[in-house]
């Protein structure tokens, strides 16, 4: 079956790499000039530095087994690294429940309720019933005023922009479910996503799979409501059965 996927990072490129070893015929389409999305680096002076900040946890299976499959498991580092949050010209430690206790800016019943918050979004497993909740009204009401606008308003407003008030509360849930699982251990790829990146492209080539940067998808074409290629900026079409869309 001929696949075309839109989106060459690390969702396009992981579900095609799936679908390649499964025997379909893909190709990929990135706008950008590089792979990557999200993930992507860029050269800073001869050193592939990532565009935004991740870290890994050990519940990431996903990436952790993509790492494998590619033989990059063993570049894999874990550490417990200290953390602290600046607030009002004073830098606290905020690593772990003594350091949240410690952290007088917010009451400290508001110190309380965070913990038990994150102690609930560890154990918790269903998050639909958050996805249509605001994060901001969904925190206030379970960590306090102060606490949200001293902790959780600068972290969304900073990320998300205006757009930080429609932002679900699943997504804090889950930033939240993830680390404390985590249990303080971090973890990153030696060399960077850029190494996962190319170690994915080139494994696509030898599957015969092709990744094309810089050709932007304009429309899914879907004559009668069935699948039939994807129309491509510069006029061509690209036809297929099958289209895997992994664009926001």
């Amino acid at each position: 079956m001929r696949i075309g996927i839109v989106g060459a990072g690390i969702a396009g490129l992981s579900g095609a790499l799936a679908l390649a070893r499964n025997g379909h015929h893909v190709e990929v389409f990135e706008s950008c000039r590089h792979v990557g999305g999200l993930a992507s680096t860029f050269d800073f002076d001869g050193v592939e530095i990532e565009r935004y900040y991740h870290f890994l946890c050990t519940g990431d299976t996903a990436y952790l087994t993509l790492c494998r499959d590619l033989g990059l498991a063993d570049r894999i580092r874990w550490a417990k690294p200290a953390t602290g949050f600046h607030y009002d010209g004073r830098t606290y430690g905020f690593t772990g429940p003594a350091d949240l206790l410690r952290f007088a800016p917010v009451p400290f019943a508001q110190r309380i309720r965070f913990g038990l918050l994150a102690l609930e979004s560890r154990r918790r497993r269903d998050w639909r019933r958050l996805d249509g909740i605001p994060a901001a009204s969904w925190l206030t009401n379970r960590i306090g005023r102060k606490a949200y606008d001293v902790i959780w308003h600068p972290l969304l407003a900073l990320k998300f922009g205006d757009a930080h008030r429609s932002v679900s509360a699943a997504w804090v849930w889950h930033r939240l479910h993830r680390i404390a699982r985590s249990k303080g251990r971090m973890g990153y790829l030696a060399g960077g996503n850029a190494m996962l990146f190319q170690a994915a492209v080139d494994a696509l080539r030898d599957l015969g799979a092709t990744v094309h940067t810089g050709r932007q998808v304009t429309r899914i074409h879907c004559p009668g409501g069935r699948v039939a290629g994807l129309e491509l900026g510069d006029g061509r079409t690209y036809e297929c059965q099958r289209v895997l869309s992994t664009i926001a």
